[in-house]
């Protein structure tokens, strides 16, 4: 009978994740640890398969299960994915389980809170990605943990960037609509966005106060839908 890449996961990495107090629900184990989760998840199609780990804020907020992060086959070069058709590539699980237990659980345990949890991911990025000037990241989940931690100053350097992304997207979605005919749909696609911006840069004004009241309700309101979601897990488009 040939194996099942999902159960064979499941049975390794229960054994290396549940003496660290990590749940199961469908492809992904988490573990909610102070103010972060921390999440590893089976990413499979018919041909091939890789696992990607995370350590998130639970300030971001977490709505669902379905966490995507960091693929640890980025953590051996020209790696790339595993097969798993018309059998699972030989040696796969075991190369993904070192690769795990040497780059993997250290980061876990050193990664409890986000301002630990930020430190380890920052280090992550830098080794695996180039181009990260002074450790400023255009990641939401970096802005935040040091929100959480109330380092607001780096909170905002993080922020500056995705504000540049933004600013970026709207001259983009002006020129766009300079140039096309609009319609209701396009116009309500439009008006969205224009929302979430108008979001964004009230939160980067809020920033460079900074006004840490404002900025601990999001945290409160956001780790409580957080703590909803893992106490009920689901993945994406299953109702509550």
């Amino acid at each position: 009978m040939k194996e099942s890449v999902s159960k064979k996961y499941k049975q390794l990495f229960k054994e290396v994740l549940a003496p660290y107090g990590f749940k199961l629900y469908k492809k992904t184990f988490y573990r909610a640890i102070n103010d972060v989760v921390q999440t590893v998840m089976l990413c499979k199609t018919s041909t091939n398969f890789t696992v990607d780990f995370n350590i998130a804020p639970l300030c971001l907020p977490v709505r669902d299960l379905y966490c995507e992060g960091y693929d640890i086959s980025i953590l051996k070069e020209g790696r790339g994915s595993w097969d798993c058709w018309p059998e699972i590539e030989e040696n796969a699980f075991e190369e993904i389980m070192a690769l795990f237990k040497q780059n993997v659980i250290p980061i876990f345990e050193h990664g409890v809170n986000t301002a630990s949890a930020y430190d380890e991911l920052l280090k992550l990025e830098k080794k695996i990605y180039a181009g990260v000037p002074g450790g400023v990241i255009n990641h939401y989940s970096f802005y935040l943990m040091c929100v959480c931690a109330h380092d607001y100053e780096r909170a905002q350097q993080h922020f500056k960037e995705i504000i540049k992304r933004w600013d970026e997207a709207f001259q983009h979605r002006l020129a766009e609509r300079e140039k096309s005919i609009t319609n209701a749909e396009s116009d309500l696609q439009f008006d969205k966005f224009m929302s979430r911006y108008e979001h964004h840069k009230e939160a980067a004004q809020r920033l460079s106060i900074p006004d840490a009241d404002y900025f601990q309700r999001l945290v409160e309101k956001n780790e409580a839908i957080s703590l909803e979601c893992l106490a009920h897990p689901r993945y994406p488009g299953q109702r509550k």
